[in-house]
């Protein structure tokens, strides 16, 4: 019963002391008013924010990827860059900055934008800057040309060192070469590539020359014997030379005459090579007044010949004429055998190699021939064979 009545009293206290209180409080607020109210009205200075440290960040837009080729002649390029947009939201400057280099390699760089406040508040963003190379490299080399190994249808050949450049530098140059060049042209690839992956072709032209002769060793020399000065042989047989080539052997001629006289005859053998290199060699003939059989077999010495004789009282010193027209002749010569003998006439034409292109036997005297029909232009010889007599005429095939 106390314990609720001093309850009762407590209150009645305390509320009696507010009721005093209230009034002096009031007026207190109301006194105040006004400077807090100028006080919230009043914008932040850079002083506030420098004194008191403001704890709202600047902000700055993020910034797309640059693609760029690079400068002609340098490995990279000067980019220009377009600064981001940035703001403060206190409404303070803000500066801008970058760690972009003045000039950018080829390849990817990331640079960072960052903007600042005045408080030194601060943020940041970066920016992807890629240089592209699109330079091919170039490369140079000189043809070369060389004579063939002796005794080999090539050469092994040095074919130099390439004049290359690039604008970000060469990595490799490489050749599709042989080891070993073959008589002729061949075209050899160069190739360089530089550090991007390009790459870039010449080509080199070798030339190897076959200047090397063909060998050539004629049969050995040859004698018959016949019974009467005004004899002539025919048929011997001369043999075959020895011949090789370091690239190939193309042909053998020789200009053996169709008869042989008495005396003696030099038959000049010809070889040429698959490369039209020639070489010569000669080879001696004899025909000689003498018997014709062995003594002591009693057979002929001469092997396979045909021996004509004229008639003892025939003289052929100079009973022979011939007569070419028209000479030079762009389609086919005339000739005219003049003779007061009656042992037939032989004729036989070489060109200029020796090589047989023509052949007549058999012909008798005081007659025309016609022969050149199909000769190609070029120097021709015909040979006019009777008995002991023989007359070689220079002829001329023009187009």
């Amino acid at each position: 019963m106390k314990k609720g009545l001093l309850r009762i009293i407590y209150s009645a206290v305390f509320c009696l002391m507010f009721l005093l209180a209230v009034p002096s409080i009031a007026a207190d607020f109301v006194k105040k008013l006004p400077a807090i109210s100028a006080s919230v009205a009043k914008p932040a200075t850079v002083g506030d924010l420098v004194t008191k440290k403001s704890y709202v960040y600047p902000i700055i837009f993020r910034m797309g990827q640059i693609g760029v080729v690079n400068d002609p002649g340098l490995c990279g390029a000067i980019v220009p860059l377009i600064p981001p947009y940035a703001y403060d939201s206190n409404g303070l400057p803000v500066t801008i900055t970058n760690d972009a280099p003045a000039f950018f390699s080829v390849g990817t760089t990331v640079i960072t934008w960052t903007v600042t406040d005045a408080a030194g508040n601060f943020d940041t963003t970066t920016q992807k800057v890629t240089v592209i190379d699109n330079e091919l490299p170039s490369i140079q080399i000189a043809n070369v040309t060389v004579n063939n190994t002796i005794g080999l249808c090539g050469a092994s050949v040095n074919l130099g060192t390439p004049v290359t450049s690039d604008n970000c530098g060469v990595v490799s140059v490489t050749n599709d070469a042989p080891s070993f060049f073959p008589v002729g042209t061949t075209l050899v690839t160069w190739t360089v590539t530089d550090k991007a992956g390009y790459t870039n072709t010449t080509i080199q032209s070798v030339t190897v020359t076959d200047t090397q002769k063909p060998f050539i060793k004629a049969p050995s020399s040859k004698t018959v014997s016949v019974t009467s000065r005004f004899s002539t042989v025919s048929n011997i047989k001369l043999g075959l030379p020895s011949t090789s080539d370091n690239c190939g052997v193309k042909s053998v001629t020789n200009n053996a005459p169709l008869v042989y006289s008495v005396g003696t005859t030099y038959v000049t053998w010809t070889v040429t090579d698959v490369n039209e290199n020639t070489a010569t060699a000669i080879q001696k003939v004899t025909v000689k007044l003498g018997s014709t059989r062995n003594k002591s077999t009693g057979t002929e010495n001469n092997n396979s010949i045909v021996i004509k004789t004229a008639r003892e009282n025939e003289v052929m010193a100079d009973g022979l004429k011939v007569t070419v027209t028209p000479n030079p002749s762009t389609s086919y010569f005339t000739l005219k055998l003049d003779s007061k003998y009656s042992t037939p006439i032989m004729l036989r034409v070489t060109d200029a190699l020796g090589r047989v292109v023509d052949a007549r036997s058999n012909l008798t005297s005081n007659t025309t021939v016609q022969i050149g029909q199909t000769y190609q232009a070029g120097l021709y010889y015909a040979e006019i064979v009777q008995g002991p007599q023989r007359k070689v005429v220079q002829l001329i095939k023009v187009r």
